[in-house]
């Protein structure tokens, strides 16, 4: 697992699984994206959302 961006007080973070998919969550939820350099982006934009 790569991990790009990480909130250690929410537990949000987001990078690459081990299976080569995008994500985003906590511990409790999240969600995969395909790795497309579109999702990428989609990804570190909700990252910085839910951390606003």
């Amino acid at each position: 697992m790569e991990v790009w961006k990480e909130n250690k007080q929410t537990g949000l973070s987001c990078g690459i699984n081990d299976f080569g998919e995008l994500f985003l969550g906590n511990k409790g939820s999240g969600y995969n994206l395909p790795d497309t350099p579109e999702n990428r982006e989609y990804i570190l934009n909700d990252f910085d959302y839910w951390n606003q």
